[in-house]
């Protein structure tokens, strides 16, 4: 059975595909401001974007946050090495 999104999973997909960049330093405040502490918030996405719901609610987005997750990924096993 697929995940459906809860209200607030969509509240917080809108919120990021409103931004013009998803850099930390624009999505943080807006984060905290609407979500509160920034380590749960990234903690949901990071599990969201991972559902084909939200894939299928917001496409260019999760893509591009899946994108962004797997560079980071990359660029931190490589600095650990």
């Amino acid at each position: 059975m697929q995940r459906r999104l809860t209200p607030d999973d969509r509240e917080i997909l809108d919120c990021l595909a409103a931004l013009p960049d998803l850099s930390p330093r624009s999505t943080g405040p807006v984060l905290h401001a609407r979500f509160g502490e920034l380590t749960r918030v990234w903690q949901h996405v990071n599990a969201l974007i991972d559902t084909e719901a939200a894939l299928t609610y917001q496409p260019d987005l999760v893509a591009r946050l899946r994108r962004l997750r797997t560079g980071r990924r990359g660029h931190l096993r490589r600095t650990a090495a």
